[in-house]
Parts: structure tokens; sequence; C-alpha cells
């Protein structure tokens, strides 16, 4: 069962707002999440040491929360950019190194001087409003500290670097799969204004059957096949935000300015990145960026015959003081023991039982043959079963798979029909499978079996496997 909970846009910095946080940090260590995912802005401007200051919280609150339970970060604009929009040197190689390089020797380095924990408090808030000189000994420069290829050892450090293909990371956890994306404008060589592109191929690199077994640096993950089998969720995570947020609850003069507002942050390929995520059968896509709680069912593949809606979630700023208590929120997000996807809200870390949201029924349905149909690499280009009723009450049956294909190595099948007449008591037939031509010998083992009772429609189980 996944237990997940999604924080965004931290910003640490002169705008955080400590009590918020310790509330929030309280309720993400009652819930006992198995993931943790912050999707970006962890400070208000590029510092390494402020970047430090976020992992190390979120470092520790994993430990707390038990053991297995991992975070999973992706990069926002005020962590590459100063004042979210003006370029910053070598931003993007601080965030590299902070987040997905070994730093416990650095941290150790640094609190052997300190009387007081690293991490999102007061302490280091002070701190860090020091003039970097004076915080910062050339011993513990952190540029030569973080000067090496091993990484801390979580799932999503392990993230294809050495593999030429760092963006998007994809890690199985807790049977969820979790694809991270970085979308920052890829140019970054101009007044941007805080908006967001999905670049370098980042979306045709999402591809949810290469997951890697292990890291290319240092082997310390294996996903395995088992986590691969169990995939129970899908989950995209980026910073900005793929469509455009709803603005009812606010006044009529502050959703004027936003809507003047929305065409410098939105992502500029959404449109793309959604049907390519709906296309794979993605379940969610958490994002930030915006301050302000949506939730969104979107199906832009919509003449998808099976259909398959994907759930948007726009996470409000975790704690800042500048924002009203309904945007400074926290999402747990779990499956039952059926599978079904239950999402509560906090709001300034309270929970709030009337923003609870429970998947429905169809939604539940969709997602599980979906999950079925990859797990079982079986598909059908058609499916037809006709049922007839003669003159005397006998049943007939006449049913047809054509072009059944085992997607595992594209094999396809020739097509399957049965012929059966049933009795019009209460006998219970086993129905064998009539072939109009020979299989290949690989799949041998591909049958058709329905099993009748009486007063009920037929009941199909169809299994292949690969000799």
């Amino acid at each position: 069962m996944a237990r997940i909970a999604h924080i965004s846009d931290i910003h640490f910095g002169s705008t955080f707002d400590v009590d918020i946080w310790k509330r929030i940090r309280t309720e993400i260590i009652g819930f006992g999440p198995k993931t943790i995912i912050a999707s970006g802005d962890f400070v208000d401007h590029p510092d390494p040491l402020l970047l430090l200051a976020a992992k190390s919280e979120l470092e520790d609150l994993c430990k707390e929360c038990g053991p297995g339970t991992e975070f999973f970060v992706v990069p926002g604009n005020h962590d590459l950019l100063d004042f979210g929009n003006i370029i910053h040197p070598f931003s993007r190689k601080w965030f590299d190194r902070v987040m997905f390089h070994e730093t416990a020797n650095l941290r150790s380095k640094l609190q052997s001087g300190l009387s007081f924990r690293l991490g999102l408090n007061n302490e280091t808030l002070r701190w860090t409003k020091l003039p970097r000189l004076r915080r910062m000994r050339p011993r513990n420069w952190l540029w030569v500290e973080t000067w090496t290829d091993k990484c801390d050892g979580r799932v999503q450090s392990c993230d294809y670097r050495r593999a030429r293909r760092q963006w998007p990371t994809r890690s199985i956890h807790d049977q969820t799969l979790i694809t991270c994306l970085d979308s920052n404008n890829p140019l970054l060589r101009q007044f941007t204004f805080a908006t967001g592109a999905i670049g370098g191929g980042q979306i045709d690199r999402i591809d949810t059957s290469d997951v890697l077994d292990a890291c290319p640096c240092c082997g310390a993950r294996e996903n395995g096949p088992a986590a691969n089998g169990g995939k129970l969720l899908k989950i995209a995570v980026l910073h900005h935000h793929p469509m455009p947020i709803a603005l009812r609850d606010k006044s009529v003069v502050r959703r004027g300015k936003e809507a003047k507002l929305e065409p410098f942050l939105i992502l500029k390929n959404g449109g793309d990145l959604i049907h390519e995520l709906q296309r794979q059968r993605f379940d969610l896509i958490l994002h930030g960026h915006k301050h302000l709680q949506q939730f969104a069912r979107v199906e832009l593949r919509a003449d998808d015959a099976k259909g398959h809606p994907v759930l948007v979630l726009a996470g409000g700023s975790t704690a800042k003081q500048d924002e009203s208590p309904s945007d400074n929120t926290l999402r747990s997000i779990e499956t039952e023991p059926n599978g079904r996807l239950t999402i509560q809200t906090f709001l300034e870390g309270v929970r709030h039982p009337d923003r609870k949201y429970r998947e429905p029924i169809d939604m539940l349905k969709r997602r599980a043959f979906a999950r079925s149909v990859e797990r079982t690499m079986i598909a059908a280009d058609e499916w037809i079963s006709e049922l007839e009723i003669d003159e005397v009450g006998h049943l007939r049956s006449l049913d047809k798979t054509s072009q059944l294909r085992v997607l595992d190595n594209a094999m396809v099948l020739p097509g399957i029909v049965s012929h059966v007449t049933l009795a019009p008591h209460d006998t219970r037939l086993d129905v064998q499978v009539e072939e109009k031509a020979a299989m290949p010998s690989a799949c041998a083992g591909a049958t058709t079996t329905r099993r009748i009772m009486p007063w009920t429609r037929p009941i199909f189980r169809q299994t292949a496997s690969i000799g």
C-alpha cells in the first residue's frame, strides 16, 4: 500500500515560517509515508548552503518516518535563478551537487563548528543571513566537499548520470513508479519570467519500461523484477504547472492580475507532456510553482476507447508567511488495500476532513485494468463476444479474438475462434479453444478458457506464456 507525502515551494529564506513547518513536519511523521516528494523551490535564491539545509531536513524527516523512507526532488525556478527569473552562474551544478551527491561529510564538518542542527529551523535561518565568508570556512568550501562521483545512496540519486540520461529520473519505490522531470527552461539565458519547458528530449525518454536495475555508478539500490512487476501507481513530478490554475476563490482584482501573469508562469509544452503521460497510463502529476492548490482531472486523449484520465495536483507553498492559510498545503496520498486512491489535504499543517478525495470507483477500475494489461503483457486489437438464444432456449456463443499480441516481443498470434452450444439447464461446461491455424511453438501455452454457470454471462479468462 503506497503512502506518499507531497510538499512544494518551501522557499527557505526571508519569508519562511518555521512554526507552520513544525506543524507540517509533525503531521508528516504521524502519517508515516514511505515516500516524500518535494516539487521544487526549496530556497528563495540559489544558495548551496540553503539547499544543503533543506536536504538535511528531508534526510532527518525520512529517518523519523521509519526505515526505508525515501525522498524525491525536482528543481524549481528559484533553485536555479535569482528572484526566480535571472540567470545565476553555476546554479544548476549547485543543485545537482547538493541534492544528488554524498553530503554527509560536509554536513558533519559544518555542524562541528555550529551549536545547532542544520535544517529548516530558526538557528539555520539566522546563520544563513550572515555574509557568506563568515558562515563558510575555506576547508568547508562546498564545491570541494562535493567534488566526488559518489552518490548519496538513495533511490533517485542513482539517477542515470553515468548513462547520460539525467532527466527524467525513474525509480520504483513502495510499488510506485516515480518519474521526476526538470521543467526549468533549458536555455536559462534570458529574463524568462519564471516560465518553464520540458526540454532535452525528456518527453521522448518517458519510457515506463526502462527503469535501471541499479545505480550505474555504485549499484547501491536494485529495483529488480519484483518491483517492476508490482507497480500499482504511476506518478510524474515537475515544478511548473502544466495547465492553468483556477482562481475562483480569489477576488476579481486578483483574478485579473493572475490572468495577466499566467502566460509567464505556465509550462510551455504542458499539452505534449500530459498527452504522453496519459498515453503511458500515468495516474498522477504532482507540481507546485504558483503557490495555489488545485485538483484537476485531465483526459487529452479523449478518442482513446479505453480512456485513462490523469489527476493533476497543484501544491501550494508549504510554509510561507505571506500566503493565505488555504495555500500553505501538505498532501498525503495513499492507496487503500483494494488499490483505491485517497488524498488528504492539510492547510498550514492542520488536517481538514472536508478536503479528502477518494477516487471514484470507475476510475479505480480503469486504473486497475491499465495495470493488469501492463503486468500480463497481452493485448488484442479486437475481442468480440456474441451470445444468441434460439427458439427452444438453447444458448449459443461465438467469441473471436483477433491480433492477440504478447507485448514482450511484439509476437502476433493467429485469431482464435470458438463455437459452443450450451445446455438449457444446469449443465456446467469447460470450453476448449478451436484454433483456425497452428500457433507458433514459442506460444504454445496460450489458451482461452471459459467456465459458464447457469443464468450468468460467460466469464472469459485468457492467459499467455512464452515458451
